[in-house]
């Protein structure tokens, strides 16, 4: 088959954290599917924003050392309002850091939340 190879990607290697788990690579990690969810996570926590048919429903926030399975969500804990709202500007900045407006399904996905 004819596949489109670049000939660099952008990145930043991983080597040395694959061999030492304290080095630290990044602050936060962005992750996004299709236009249903995308999420931050940063230190011990990760939150998830949800659009479903078009608008925005659920938001989830988990303490992934207390809770590492991602069965308690924290997002309407009272503790944890100023988290929430950290990480949704967090969320949002790495929105555009990665420019994910551009795309069909990140443009659906932003279209449809509302935070």
């Amino acid at each position: 088959t004819d596949i489109d190879v670049p000939a660099s990607v952008d990145g930043t290697s991983l080597k040395i954290a694959m061999s030492d788990p304290t080095e630290k690579v990044r602050d936060s990690m962005y992750f996004a599917y299709t236009d249903k969810h995308r999420a931050v996570k940063r230190k011990n926590y990760k939150l998830i924003e949800y659009v479903v048919n078009g608008r925005h429903t659920v938001t989830q926030l988990f303490n992934l050392i207390s809770d590492p399975w991602e069965m308690q969500s924290l997002a309407n804990d009272p503790d944890h309002v100023d988290r929430v709202l950290e990480l949704r500007q967090e969320l949002k900045q790495l929105c555009q850091n990665w420019e994910d407006t551009k795309s069909e399904w990140g443009t659906r996905f932003w279209h449809g939340c509302d935070i």
